[in-house]
């Protein structure tokens, strides 16, 4: 019998961002050039309550563990760790990636990984945050010190979908990036989360946590409100792709996230807005819908226009 490999100093990556940033395609997009060899694992923590990104993930063959319904490090970090030593008790990998919640304050995460209970199993690398630019010309990003943390602790600040920013959004980013008083280890700009797998050898710099950012100045609004619809369907019910469509660019909810059964087959619905896009997927056992909005009426609008969806 082969001896099993110890779970000792494994490389491990966090990701932030908001809603829509691309942490997701980012990770995927790393996986694409893994050596052969090694094993790869994901754990990931979705704001929704029904694991959409986790099927995405099993779907591309990642080993991947899900804490899905808020913030992954509440209750003193114990789900966190629940997860993880689920997660590595079974996958064993070489190097483990954790993409935080777009709307989870990743400072509880950070300091997790970083306790005493994995300082021997995990050596945690350089963390990543990807902000998508035109979303800092929006006031509701601010005020909450979400943002503000997302950028402050990550090692490497990369603006993502610059194919879709404006020249005033880019700005934007690059003003963000003068703000930080603790110099970034790479600060990149990119499109479809694609990203260089050389950073994955970066280690992590000592007191990022000391740094603090004040974008308050850019606007007094407070933290943004947020509704989540939630909803599972049978298989055996078919969804039109153009009405779906229709819909879910109408209502323009804070995110979308979505695997279900069309007269197209099977697809994943991902995006915001106008910015919907979809992907082939393979067959699930449920249609489900994890979209965030940002009112109760958003919400029971669409509750009440979804089934006019079904064939």
């Amino acid at each position: 019998m082969t001896a099993r490999k110890p779970l000792i100093a494994i490389p491990t990556h966090v990701f932030m961002g908001f809603l829509g940033s691309g942490k997701t395609s980012a990770i995927l997009s790393l996986f694409d050039k893994k050596p052969s060899n090694e094993r790869w694992a994901v754990l990931v923590n979705e704001y929704g309550k029904l694991g959409i990104d986790g099927a995405h993930y099993q779907s591309q063959g990642v080993h991947v563990k899900e804490i899905p319904g808020g913030c992954m490090c509440c209750a003193a970090g114990v789900p966190m760790q629940v997860a993880i030593n689920q997660l590595l008790t079974q996958s064993r990998p070489d190097r483990l990636f954790v993409e935080t919640s777009g709307l989870g304050h990743p400072d509880g995460v950070l300091k997790t990984l970083n306790g005493e209970h994995f300082q021997a199993v995990l050596s945690l690398k350089a963390s990543f945050c990807l902000l998508d630019p035109e979303k800092l010309l929006n006031p509701a990003m601010y005020g909450s010190g979400l943002l503000e943390q997302q950028v402050a602790l990550s090692d490497i600040l990369i603006a993502n979908k610059v194919d879709l920013a404006s020249v005033l959004a880019m700005e934007v980013f690059d003003d963000l990036v003068k703000d930080c008083l603790i110099p970034k280890l790479v600060v990149a700009k990119t499109s479809f989360g694609v990203i260089d797998a050389n950073w994955l050898d970066l280690e992590a710099v000592a007191g990022r946590d000391k740094d603090t950012l004040s974008l308050g100045h850019n606007t007094l609004v407070k933290e943004q409100a947020v509704v989540v619809f939630s909803q599972v369907f049978d298989k055996t019910e078919t969804f039109s792709k153009k009405k779906l469509e229709a819909l879910l660019k109408h209502i323009e909810p804070i995110r979308i996230k979505a695997i279900c059964q069309t007269g197209n087959g099977w697809l994943l619905f991902s995006g915001e807005g106008k910015r919907l896009t979809t992907t082939n997927i393979q067959a699930q056992q449920q249609s489900r819908f994890d979209i965030i909005l940002d009112s109760k009426s958003a919400k029971e609008g669409l509750e009440r226009e979804i089934k006019n969806c079904v064939l």
